[in-house]
């Protein structure tokens, strides 16, 4: 996304008395990179996790602000984010990490760019990380289809469906407890212990 972007949205802002709503994104022309900056000034965080790797983060119970957010990071970056309310809160946690957050930070918090002073430190320590030579990328995520969890389920065990499948064993293993789980496998699979 170019430097001075610049969004130009249909409908118009609100001219009533009543307080605009803040929780969705303006109705006008605006630079989207600085509008996020402050959503990430605001309400999220950034820098580098304890294992040292970065990351950007937005906490948002707006639908509207999860997805303009998700969508300005997969036009930066390319990566598509699937992102659901946690179940404490009802909120959306929406994450990015390694060279996606890098991106971001390099992209949100330019030089000369109006920012908190502690989040423009953080962004410039998450912009600094580089991939460690001996660090795995990992490839295109493939996603699951109904045929390939019915054999999932259908498979003696995990190796099993991992040979039919052409998937990890972790892989299989991890899908089968997200279907059946542990609360869900004593109804479908009485006889395993769960």
């Amino acid at each position: 996304m170019p430097a001075s972007s610049a969004s130009t949205c249909t409908g118009s802002v609100s001219r009533s008395a009543a307080s605009p709503d803040w929780s969705r994104p303006r109705t006008c022309t605006f630079s989207e990179r600085d509008y996020v900056r402050g959503l990430v000034d605001a309400d999220g965080a950034l820098g580098r996790t304890a294992q040292d790797l970065p990351f950007v983060s937005l906490t948002t119970a707006s639908d509207q602000l999860m997805r303009f957010f998700c969508r300005y990071a997969e036009d930066l970056t390319g990566a598509r984010r699937t992102v659901n309310r946690n179940a404490r809160d009802g909120i959306y946690n929406i994450l990015f990490t390694r060279e996606e957050a890098v991106a971001l930070a390099r992209e949100l918090y330019y030089p000369g760019c109006l920012a908190l002073p502690r989040k423009l430190a953080a962004a410039a320590t998450a912009a600094s990380w580089v991939r460690p030579p001996d660090m795995r990328k990992a490839g295109p995520r493939r996603t699951w289809t109904d045929e390939e969890d019915r054999i999932l389920l259908g498979a003696a065990d995990p190796a099993d469906a991992a040979e039919r499948l052409g998937r990890s064993v972790k892989s299989c293993a991890i899908r089968k407890w997200r279907l059946v789980g542990p609360r869900k496998a004593r109804h479908r699979f009485p006889d395993t212990c769960a």
